[in-house]
């Protein structure tokens, strides 16, 4: 990554149209904050061009026009079609007050939710109900995490980009 300054940036607009729409589903909140951790920012884009599978690099993948193989695309079946695989990707909080941690499973919600200790096929009446069932499974600390507690090692050793902590 050439440059650490647009990685970031184009990471903070991702967060201020997320704040944005939380604001319209939520009404405006004044303690809400966005912050960007620029380091990570740039690592995220940057892990993109790192990514391989199979000895392939994710540009290589491409060229031969193999990525919708990898990731095929059904966004009006089983990845959004229940409330709880539909909350697998989003933001939760963690035991730290003001740290969040953010879930992503819109590639895929089975294997993020079997991750974290969901059955997928669990029944969930409202997206509300799903966000309670998962967000004690997310409810970790930093603390926990960094110092590799059972659960949480399963899901840094799975070396899951989508998965990634929002520290201030």
């Amino acid at each position: 990554m050439k440059s650490a300054v647009i990685a970031s940036a184009l990471h903070a607009m991702s967060g201020i149209v997320a704040n944005e729409l939380l604001e319209l589903r939520d009404d405006p909140s004044s303690s809400r904050t966005v912050s960007i951790d620029t380091e990570n920012a740039e690592f995220w884009l940057g892990s993109v061009g790192m990514t391989k599978r199979n000895g392939q690099t994710v540009q290589e993948v491409g060229k031969e026009g193999k990525l919708a193989a990898i990731f095929p695309k059904d966004l009006q079946g089983d990845i959004f079609g229940t409330p709880l695989r539909l909350r697998a990707t989003a933001n939760y909080e963690t035991k730290d007050e003001g740290v969040w941690f953010q879930l992503h499973g819109s590639l895929g919600a089975d294997p993020v939710l079997h991750t974290i200790g969901i059955d997928p096929s669990q029944e969930c009446s409202s997206n509300d109900e799903a966000s309670r069932v998962i967000a004690p499974h997310v409810a970790i600390g930093t603390d926990d995490y960094n110092n590799g507690a059972k659960r949480d090692c399963r899901i840094r050793d799975m070396h899951f980009d989508s998965l990634s902590w929002d520290i201030k």
